[in-house]
């Protein structure tokens, strides 16, 4: 009933949750209605992350005095930089103003091409590929074969007829247990969010290891296929990739974004996250949220790349601001990391935007943060309690919940009620195969009437 790394995968599945907000379609969409500043806006937008069709629409803009003011020498400029970039018709347009302005318009292309040009945002924004690779610092989690065949298939979709793929982003601790899981894609979210904890349960991995053999906390994408009667068709699902993959070099966005997904998360084509990059980078620079928070997260993790906290930290505020809930907790977790300068304000306010999409990894990190941050102006065991009782009507054995419960309960002093949540916590994560060594020393605090401060989610 169930594989864990099979073809069989559908790409309605990843496209049912590729929405696309704000973008280079929609900027195409403005002009083609003669909204002409409000495209030469999104366009010029769009060109200064490196996006070559739109450096070329802005160019044609300059040129033609759509939407700002007219000016030769840099419709020349922006096209020079769209045809460094590969696109066709920025090419034939670079060729044809080049006799003009190509002399008179020096300054103004070594200006536009300092900021904006291939070289200044590979040093600013881009990421740079590493060949043949997943993560660069580290080896990557591995996934054992014992557990799978305790996976069982979810019975509210066994019973609603449901089939379908589900891909699913595990934070791997270092002692090989799941900590944490994030759906990447599916058709219906709710009947696999559900199942998520069983499968966190039941599987295991080896942890990801530094050069020097020591383990380390890292992510784990893993594919399962849910097929309720009889083999998944190979054949069809291969030509559905074939298509992705001329719709994506043909430069449709989504596309490119879900095909680098599927190089990046199904094991049997044999590529690695890097090859998956390039993808994401085409359609983060298009605007597209889901790939900017790839791109980000890659270049936070290593993931194919060299990690750069820096570049991370523009994609994934970039795709915050669209309101992707993964991105705002990504993004709040590394401010938290480096708080001395940051502050927490932020922290706090992309956590309750992920809150208010009801974003369950949100809710948790937030719960944390109010239940035992070490500053007291931060804290508020009441909200924290509020937020993770409702965290525990949807699973009541989830071991994180119940600590973060009691940190809270010992924060507001009620040091009896603690004891019984971390004791409980610790039985639960203890059936998990969780190193116990934190959890025990929060529990000897509260039971000798002390409060419990710092970081309760780490990694």
């Amino acid at each position: 009933m169930l594989a864990a790394a099979r073809l069989g995968f559908a790409i309605l599945a990843l496209c049912a949750s590729c929405q696309v907000y704000a973008d280079f379609p929609s900027a195409v969409r403005r002009y083609q209605a003669g909204e002409y500043e409000a495209a030469f806006v999104e366009f010029k937008q769009l060109a200064e992350m490196g996006h070559p069709a739109s450096q070329y629409n802005v160019g044609v803009m300059y040129q033609l005095g759509q939407g700002v003011l007219k000016s030769g020498p840099r419709a020349y400029a922006w096209a020079k930089i769209a045809a460094e970039g590969g696109n066709p018709s920025a090419i034939a347009m670079e060729a044809r103003l080049r006799p003009v302005f190509a002399e008179d318009a020096a300054a103004i292309v070594a200006e536009v091409e300092s900021e904006f040009g291939t070289k200044a945002l590979e040093e600013r924004l881009m990421p740079r590929v590493l060949p043949n690779c997943d993560f660069s610092a580290f080896e990557s989690p591995k996934l054992r074969q014992e557990g799978k065949s305790g996976l069982r298939y979810p019975s509210d979709a066994l019973d609603r007829g449901i089939e379908g793929e589900v891909v699913v982003e595990f934070l791997v601790g270092a002692d090989g247990r799941a900590r944490d899981a994030r759906i990447v894609s599916s058709l219906v979210r709710d009947v696999w969010q559900a199942w998520l904890g069983h499968a966190m349960r039941k599987l295991t991995w080896e942890p990801a290891r530094r050069p020097d053999g020591s383990s380390v906390a890292a992510t784990s994408s893993v594919r399962f296929n849910f097929r309720i009667d009889g083999p998944a068709d190979y054949s069809a699902a291969r030509k559905r990739v074939g298509k992705l993959q001329a719709a994506a070099e043909s430069g449709d966005v989504s596309s490119q974004y879900l095909y680098g997904l599927i190089l990046a998360t199904h094991p049997e084509f044999k590529k690695t996250w890097s090859d998956a990059l390039p993808w994401f980078q085409k359609a983060a620079t298009a605007g597209l949220p889901q790939a900017q928070y790839q791109l980000g997260y890659s270049l936070l993790e290593g993931r194919g790349c060299e990690p750069d906290a820096a570049k991370a930290m523009r994609w994934l505020e970039l795709a915050a601001r669209n309101e992707l809930p993964d991105a705002q907790v990504t993004l709040a977790r590394m401010m938290l990391e480096r708080r001395e300068r940051e502050g927490v304000d932020k922290p706090l306010l992309w956590l309750r935007r992920a809150v208010a999409s009801k974003d369950e990894t949100g809710r948790i990190e937030l719960a944390a943060l109010l239940a035992a941050d070490e500053s007291e102006a931060v804290r508020n065991p009441a909200e924290a309690i509020k937020l993770v009782d409702e965290l525990l009507v949807a699973d009541a054995d989830n071991p994180l919940a119940h600590e973060i419960r009691a940190a809270a309960l010992a924060s507001s002093g009620d040091y009896s009620r603690a004891v019984q949540s971390q004791q409980r916590a610790v039985k639960l994560a203890t059936a998990r195969g969780w190193d116990l060594s934190a959890m025990q020393a929060r529990l000897a605090a509260y039971q000798a009437a002390r409060p419990w401060y710092g970081r309760l989610i780490g990694r």
